[in-house]
């Protein structure tokens, strides 16, 4: 709101709030307080990350534009996931983000091999990676089906992240 408020000042006189800091308080129902607990750590660790969902209306060139950020994050996306699985094979130990990142991050300052992705939508779709792999092995310790993650194909892959100010 602030930073909105800021770049276009007509905004102040016509919205006297867009949105405040809010809790939400609901029922678990007949959920356990040992499921429940997991999901609170979480939201603490991130310091209660405000996270914003727009409805886009493009254009047809903007269309193109963001399905072709889309087509190049899938493809990022698939190689990072090649990339854990024929290391693993070669050497029988898994690839951290960090070691995959210290990789791309290397081809993002190469010669236009990433096209328009920026670092931190790359280091965006690592960590979903890296969170994937982690959910499967974590189904597989504690005896879950585990589900091992996918190449992921244009029907399967809807959304990518930016940090604001990239």
């Amino acid at each position: 709101s602030r930073m909105l408020r800021l770049k276009f000042p007509e905004l102040h006189s016509r919205l006297p709030s867009m949105w405040s800091r809010s809790y939400y308080v609901g029922s678990i129902g007949h959920v356990s307080e040992e499921t429940v607990k997991p999901y609170i750590e979480i939201e603490i660790e991130l310091d209660f990350a405000c996270i914003y969902k727009y409805l886009l209306r493009p254009n047809t060139k903007q269309m193109k534009t963001l399905d072709f950020l889309l087509w190049q994050s899938r493809l990022v996306y698939n190689a990072a996931f090649e990339q854990r699985i024929s290391i693993y094979q070669e050497t029988g130990k898994g690839i951290s983000y960090q070691n995959q990142w210290g990789y791309f991050r290397d081809l993002l300052n190469g010669p236009d091999t990433l096209g328009k992705l920026n670092a931190s939508s790359i280091q965006q779709l690592l960590r979903r990676l890296d969170k994937a792999f982690s959910a499967f092995f974590r189904r597989i310790k504690s005896g879950e089906r585990p589900g091992f993650p996918r190449f992921k194909g244009h029907n399967r892959f809807k959304s990518m992240e930016y940090t604001y100010g990239d």
